[in-house]
């Protein structure tokens, strides 16, 4: 049987990857101005991240969502269900089956969102405003 966490984790390893590459691009942008003296850098790396939050936004959720239903979270959930009711019937399980894909395709979606969101208005934010990091020293 397959644990839960590593069936989130293989869910959500596109996202990660842009959260992380989001991290690292904007910690190259401090530093390059730190160095420099020039903020300018730091402003530049916030357009990357708009880059980076646009990517991330294009992903193919639906497509992945889709499959969902093939995947292995719905069948651990109804594992789970099934221990729990071992009475259960098949007409049950399929309800319950459609019951938690459109629940999970449905808190899947909205953590996608708001990591998108939040990753764009950063980088939009630094990209407009990061220069003036600058004048502060």
């Amino acid at each position: 049987m397959t644990n839960n966490n590593e069936i989130i984790q293989d869910e959500l390893e596109p996202l990660m990857n842009g959260l992380i590459a989001s991290l690292i691009v904007t910690l190259i942008g401090i530093l390059l101005s730190y160095n420099s003296g020039d903020w300018t850098w730091f402003s530049r790396s916030g357009s990357l991240l708009v880059v980076i939050g646009i990517i991330v936004a294009v992903k193919d959720i639906n497509k992945s969502l889709a499959e969902l239903e093939d995947r292995k979270l719905t069948d651990y959930l109804l594992e789970k269900l099934k221990e729990r009711r071992p009475d259960i019937d098949e007409n049950e399980i399929h309800d319950s089956k459609k019951e938690i894909m459109e629940l999970t395709k449905e808190k899947i979606a909205i953590f996608y969102r708001r990591v998108e969101v939040s990753i764009l208005i950063t980088g939009t934010v630094i990209w407009g405003f990061g220069d003036l990091i600058g004048s502060l020293y």
